[in-house]
């Protein structure tokens, strides 16, 4: 559904319903945004105390950016049994933190509409599944934070498609 993602800019919950996904900084050097995505996944089926060897996200680009457009994204999982979607009033970053995080610094070219993997989470998932109230069926959200890079003329954000995959005539 369309509330199992949502974008935050600065303080403010972006929309529910878009194409695309923004996570990193962005905006002029005067006006700089950090984004962060949340990401929910429904009915996952692993159970309590299972042994996560490996983790991954994969995501597909919605906007190319060059190698020096560098985005430096934290990812964690909100610490709870059972992830509600999200909403437009509540924050993204209000959600409780898992204390493993994972940093992905996304340091290559990306092209449009090409997939792309994050690193391992496996430490995330781990974490989220060894809970006591975790079971096998529960949903599990995602969070991609940005963090303010400093003043720059390059928007570091990094832009992927979201559930509603709305077709963008400006993307051509």
């Amino acid at each position: 559904v369309s509330a199992d993602d949502a974008e935050q800019e600065n303080d403010a919950i972006d929309a529910l319903y878009e194409d695309d996904l923004d996570a990193g900084l962005e905006g002029e050097p005067e006006d700089q945004n950090i984004l962060t995505t949340g990401l929910r996944f429904r009915d996952i089926l692993i159970p309590k105390g299972a042994i996560i060897d490996s983790a991954f996200v994969y995501v597909w680009s919605h906007e190319g950016k060059t190698a020096e457009d560098v985005a430096r994204l934290t990812i964690y999982a909100e610490a709870t049994d059972h992830a509600l979607t999200f909403n437009e009033t509540d924050l993204i970053t209000a959600r409780e933190s898992t204390a493993a995080q994972v940093v992905w610094e996304v340091a290559e070219e990306w092209l449009i509409w090409e997939e792309y993997r994050t690193p391992d989470l496996s430490s995330i998932i781990q974490e989220v599944v060894n809970r006591d109230g975790w079971a096998d069926g529960n949903a599990l959200a995602l969070i991609m934070a940005g963090e303010n890079q400093g003043p720059s003329e390059l928007e570091n954000a990094r832009e992927f498609e979201s559930f509603e995959n709305i077709s963008d005539p400006e993307d051509g």
